[in-house]
């Protein structure tokens, strides 16, 4: 997902220090910010809280009663 890098890199963190805030691992967010997978709903909520971005911004499955997040739509620039 690359608004997910893309916020990282915004907010000046590095993988490492996103993964721990968000509290899931470095080898989990690689594979999300590569688009390997789709993250579960719990762990997005965790990385978009860790970025303080607004869930809203995402758009997935997960936010009409899946498990699994499967697309993510450019944020609002502001």
């Amino acid at each position: 997902m690359k608004e997910i890098t893309k916020f990282r890199k915004i907010r000046g963190l590095t993988q490492k220090e996103l993964a721990e805030l968000a509290g899931i691992s470095k080898t989990t967010l690689i594979k999300i910010e590569q688009g390997l997978g789709n993250p579960r709903f719990s762990t997005l909520k965790k990385l978009t809280e860790a970025l303080n971005v607004k869930i809203e911004f995402v758009d997935c499955n997960c936010l009409k009663g899946t498990t699994y997040c499967t697309k993510i739509q450019k944020p609002i620039d502001y």
